[in-house]
């Protein structure tokens, strides 16, 4: 019997080191790193550090942890249904999803300072609340942040999971247990779902740390312009996909630019064309001068970039923190002698992160929940830098490093977290005084969102989502915090509001987004009645119109 003589031929593509101690074919990769070509198999498992069925455990337990501590947030007694006299963010953004589902478009009804992906996201709990109350309609948007924050995390261990366990050990990890996410979780923001959208767009776009082509990169496009139909930062990932894309203008780079506009046109489209200059106005415009004049200092910026604003020994090593995470990763990209180029993505999520964190020292403002974006790609370039740096030889030890670290870390989560939730009962207080249905300014939108007063049935109420936005645009572009002169037109648009409501809520922190000028204090005075609540950590002022 003739035998056979042919050989099993060796893989062309580029090598990728995978963390497991082997090294593999980047799936679908040529000489160039490219996709679309057969895919090289790789050698199994050197160790229990290898199998592919940890590296998904592992992505499940971290995301269920992460999950598990952000719950914990909302566990707390007044957390999930109740706000803070701090919490503004709140009411801006369900407040949009609010009065939209009640006929009020933004841009042209009121101000709205991002695009509309946010309120038409949360929609159909601002509906569903029509029934159950706009109390309980934060309370979902509350657990909907944990949903996205745990999508995050299983999002990036996906996208890395073809490196093996130590990165995705590490990428999962940082993401999880990164303290500003606790914050976000009490609050409604836009990065956890600008971060969803922005890495469901990664995951189609790599695969297995290449690039993809055609209808694969048209469609992460859209996902990616609907990230930034949510939040305008995802032209930051944009662009650096597109600029790895130029070697292929029509596989490549044609079809995620396309695709890119479609995502953020399709939802974005219909307002801008019902209100073109006050959709400019609001997202673009109002943006620059919005972060006045008052300069977040440098190391407040890296302290919380890096996660360690609630490590207290760590607090003054921002800068040195900051410059040995840039070394670590520009020495792993680098480091060729034993290791394979970089892959696609491993540029990607480095220069992504570098321009991310670049852009957060520019603004005169920086606040915690913005780290959130930033956390992700730098998570990611970090694991990748560690895994390079460190080699094959030392991953099980590495592996049980981080493991410990992470274990502390969500213990050390789990301490702190009860001591920063003090909700004061302004909610309590708004409920008791102010009737169902009634018109009501505040400065403060979440406090009547949470009190189920937000919505009136009066037909002439003003609307009214964010008050510090509407300062903004209807007066000088600075924040009232910045002083100097308040413009007339801007007196006149709250004195115009005030002037058809029944009550008017101010907190200690009205003056940044109510001017209190002698017209409206003096309006105030002649005809509303003075209530004053005071709490453990605040004091709200309640103003009854007098019918006599």
């Amino acid at each position: 019997m003739p035998v056979s003589t042919r050989r099993r031929s060796a893989p062309s593509g580029p090598l990728e080191h995978t963390g497991t101690g082997q090294r593999r074919q980047d799936p679908g990769a040529g000489a160039d790193g490219d996709a679309g070509h057969p895919a090289g198999v790789s050698a199994p498992a050197a160790g229990w550090w290898g199998s592919d069925r940890l590296v998904g455990s592992t992505i499940l337990v971290v995301t269920v942890v992460g999950a598990a501590v952000s719950l914990v947030q909302l566990s707390h007694p007044g957390v999930l249904f109740g706000v803070s006299t701090s919490d503004f963010d709140t009411g801006s953004y369900f407040g949009a999803a609010v009065l939209l589902v009640h006929g009020h478009l933004p841009y042209r009804s009121f101000v709205l300072m991002h695009p509309p992906g946010m309120a038409l996201v949360l929609s159909p709990v601002a509906a569903l609340s029509s029934m159950t109350g706009t109390g309980d309609g934060i309370a979902i948007c509350r657990l909907l942040m944990v949903g996205f924050v745990a999508a995050d995390i299983f999002l990036v261990g996906r996208l890395v999971r073809h490196k093996g366990l130590l990165v995705t050990l590490i990428a999962c990890s940082v993401v999880a247990l990164q303290p500003d996410v606790f914050t976000i979780v009490r609050s409604v923001e836009l990065e956890p779902l600008l971060v969803l959208f922005c890495l469901l767009g990664a995951n189609v776009v790599f695969r297995q740390g290449a690039m993809t082509e055609g209808r694969a990169m048209a469609l992460g496009g859209v996902l990616f312009g609907l990230a930034g139909a949510v939040k305008v930062w995802a032209v930051l990932p944009v662009l650096v996909v597109a600029l790895l894309s130029v070697s292929k203008l029509r596989r490549r780079l044609a079809p995620f630019v396309a695709g890119a506009a479609g995502g953020f046109l399709v939802p974005s489209l219909p307002f801008m064309a019902l209100a073109p200059a006050a959709f400019f106005r609001d997202v673009v415009t109002a943006q620059v001068g919005r972060f006045g004049t008052h300069r977040t200092p440098l190391v407040t910026r890296l302290v919380s970039m890096m996660g360690l604003h609630d490590l207290r020994a760590l607090r003054s090593l921002g800068v040195p923190m900051a410059v040995v995470f840039v070394l670590l990763v520009l020495a792993g990209l680098l480091v060729r002698r034993t290791r394979p180029r970089p892959s696609s993505l491993d540029w990607f999520a480095a220069v992504t992160a570098g321009l991310i964190g670049c852009s957060f020292l520019v603004p005169e403002q920086y606040f915690g929940h913005y780290a959130d974006f930033f956390v992700p790609f730098a998570a990611i370039a970090l694991a990748v830098a560690a895994d390079r740096l460190l080699g094959p030889r030392f991953v099980p030890a590495g592996v049980v490093v981080v493991a410990v670290l992470a274990f502390f870390l969500t213990l050390d989560a789990a301490r702190y977290v009860p001591a920063s939730l003090r909700y004061p009962s302004d909610v309590a207080a708004i409920e008791a005084h102010v009737p169902s249905g009634s018109c009501v300014v505040t400065d403060n939108t979440a406090l009547t969102l949470a009190a189920d007063r937000f919505v009136s049935t009066k037909p002439h109420c003003p609307t009214i989502a964010d008050p510090f936005g509407t300062s903004v645009v209807e007066g000088s572009g600075l924040p009232l915090a910045d002083g100097g002169p308040v413009p007339r037109r801007l007196t006149a648009f709250w004195l115009g509001a005030i002037e058809r409501a029944d009550y008017v809520v101010l907190t200690p922190h009205s003056q940044l987004r109510i001017p209190a000028t002698t017209p409206i204090t003096s309006y105030l005075s002649r005809h509303f009645d003075l209530s004053t609540y005071r709490t453990r950590t605040s004091t709200i002022q309640i103003y009854t119109r007098q019918y006599r």
